[in-house]
């Protein structure tokens, strides 16, 4: 059972949700900038090189990445997807199941 369905529109928004023609919403302020509410406040010179993710993969083997190597790999994700045509405000949705890549 769905029990968003049967929450009220003030329940809801306590949720940043919101119900449109088609269903359910996130609400998301326009001016937000998720880069900055994340990685983007620690590429500081004393912050950059900290470990930003430590993933282990099926097979044991461990990857950690810094906020600089994660900034680099957004920001070739980026310059790549604007080459194919995106721009700032497209929706884009990538399938990448649980793998470093999924923060970038």
């Amino acid at each position: 059972m769905n029990y968003l369905a049967h929450m009220n529109d003030a329940e809801l928004s306590a949720l940043n949700l919101k119900r449109t023609g088609k269903g359910l919403a996130i609400t998301w302020p326009d001016d937000s900038n998720i880069f900055h509410m994340t990685v983007g406040q620690y590429l500081g010179s004393q912050d950059r090189d900290r470990t930003a993710l430590i993933y282990e993969a099926p097979d044991g083997v461990v990857t950690t990445r810094s906020f600089a190597e994660v900034d680099q790999a957004a920001t070739n994700l980026a310059a790549y997807l604007r080459d194919l045509g995106f721009g700032r405000g497209d929706l884009v949705a990538l399938l990448t199941g649980q793998h470093p890549d999924t923060a970038v």
